[in-house]
């Protein structure tokens, strides 16, 4: 496992609680809006694994969990150690995935060794292609779905709203393919940092359009916010 970086503190990657972020190395996936493209291009640099550990150890007192991020953490086969090895510390773990691999999150969720997991939803199952940069199989990604709503864990979906991807009749799209979920978040895109560089010419929409967005969405998911404005 490559852990490229660590980031000691967060207010807002994990809800209602204070959390450090692992970001790990290399992703099944080439969605060109990403924002970590040199996780994704797995290029060089490594934490060593027991200085992370033993940093953690000594954040306890000040964070409530770990959130697990990328690049893409269930590409890793030795993600549970990891999640083992927060767990008894006594913190949460929290897993961002794109959902592309079900089996690693369910065997997370069988073990309880993660606490909550958000998914990247990042368009319609008809429209995936285009958001992730490769031919992929949707099923899968509505196999994850379908297992993080009927799971007893606590869970999130996400959507980052990309002009040229995200418009509403997408949302509703993708309302009706999440429709019962517990919560949704929209997402403001940032062209700052792209895997893709044309998608740093691409403008953010206003954030008016994205209250639009988050009406359409309130159809399906009763719970919904707009993060990043």
């Amino acid at each position: 496992m490559k852990i490229r970086k660590m980031q000691g503190i967060s207010l807002i990657d994990y809800p209602n609680k204070l959390s450090c972020l692992l970001f790990l190395s290399g992703c099944n996936l080439a969605c060109p809006f990403c924002q970590n493209p040199d996780l994704i291009k797995g290029e060089e640099g490594e934490l060593d694994f027991t200085g992370v550990i033993e940093e953690i150890e000594n954040r306890r007192r000040f964070i409530d969990g770990v959130v697990i991020t990328g690049g893409e953490p269930t590409i890793h086969s030795d993600l549970p150690s990891l999640c083992k090895k927060i767990k008894e510390i006594g913190l949460a773990v929290k897993i961002d995935t794109n959902g592309y691999l079900l089996e690693p999150l369910k065997g997370l969720i069988a073990e309880g060794i993660v606490d909550y997991i958000a998914l990247d939803v990042k368009a319609s199952l008809a429209n995936l292609k285009k958001a992730c940069g490769k031919e992929i199989e949707t099923g899968r990604i509505g196999n994850t779905v379908e297992l993080l709503k009927s799971s007893p864990i606590e869970y999130e979906f996400r959507t980052t709203c990309v002009p040229t991807i995200i418009d509403e009749e997408e949302i509703e799209k993708i309302g009706k393919e999440i429709q019962g979920a517990k919560r949704w978040f929209l997402q403001q895109f940032r062209s700052k940092k792209t895997l893709d560089p044309d998608f740093m010419k691409i403008m953010p929409y206003p954030i008016e359009y994205l209250f639009e967005l988050k009406e359409r969405a309130k159809k399906y998911v009763k719970e919904i916010e707009i993060r990043g404005i």
